[in-house]
């Protein structure tokens, strides 16, 4: 058996102390223990720090908090600076783990050498935790999991998302794009097997009206910064798939503005 890795839990925040309380607490009843969780608080104006005191003395938990809103997308980065683990969990803090999330995904890690990103399936749940979709059917990566990454047929989600520290060192560390969405389809690109899509559900993903597809401005305006760099990062034989992941994008900010109601955005996309 592998000798127990270093993981560090990256828990992103802003304004969720009643959820975030959660998220810590299925990081901390982890069957691997985690060396390290670092919850980082974009600048929170409520309750939020009065609720982290609560872990000041707790060994294995770290509060970072910025004076200053800077995004949810910079919260990770700034996580990935403060961390010192060999791979890095990421939770945000309205979702949940199963107990067997990080050592289902680091022992598939540790059992290849070319691994770079482990990731499992997912339910869904409400705003309370009831449960809305036990398991969350998707594709397989099969022999291209790159373009099924590309495309996304299937996103790797942070919650559900274990990274070795060298992958996303080797990516030049974390910037404030979609990383979710980039860093996956870049080390496929250059690692076809060393992304790893498990069988088993380990994480619950919260559904609720203040996500990122409740502002499709913003999502949009992320999407194209987003499309941009991960063509300037790709080989150059990739390039005449620009156009098709462009459009994509605006069909699925079509969608958002659609639900918005915002429909003369949405037949503009």
């Amino acid at each position: 058996m592998p000798q127990d890795p270093s993981v560090s839990v990256i828990i992103r925040t802003f304004n969720q102390p009643v959820l975030l309380k959660e998220a810590i607490e299925s990081a901390l009843g982890q069957t691997l223990a985690p060396a390290e969780i670092i919850v980082v608080d974009d600048a929170s104006t409520n309750e939020t720090p009065l609720m982290m005191a609560a872990y000041d003395r707790h060994p294995t938990v770290r509060y970072v908090r910025l004076e200053e809103n800077q995004g949810m997308l910079k919260t990770g980065q700034i996580g990935l600076e403060k961390s010192k683990g060999d791979y890095l969990a990421f939770l945000d803090h309205d979702d949940l783990w199963l107990p067997t999330h990080l050592e289902l995904c680091t022992r598939a890690l540790q059992s290849k050498p070319d691994a770079m990103l482990a990731f499992s399936r997912y339910g869904l749940i409400d705003l309370h935790g009831r449960m809305l979709v036990e398991q969350v059917h998707e594709s397989d990566l099969g022999a291209t999991p790159f373009e099924i990454l590309l495309f996304k047929k299937v996103i790797a989600t942070p919650s559900r998302s274990v990274y070795s520290r060298r992958a996303l060192l080797e990516l030049g560390g974390i910037q404030p794009i979609l990383w979710d969405w980039v860093y996956p389809s870049l080390l496929a690109a250059k690692h076809p097997e060393g992304v790893l899509h498990l069988p088993e559900r380990t994480a619950l993903f919260r559904l609720h009206g203040t996500q990122s597809y409740s502002q499709p401005e913003k999502l949009l305006n992320s999407l194209l910064e987003s499309t941009e760099y991960i063509f300037e990062h790709l080989p150059t034989h990739y390039k005449h798939l620009k156009r098709r992941v462009i459009a994509m994008n605006l069909l699925h900010s079509a969608v958002f503005y659609w639900q918005a109601e915002d429909y003369n955005e949405a037949w503009r996309c």
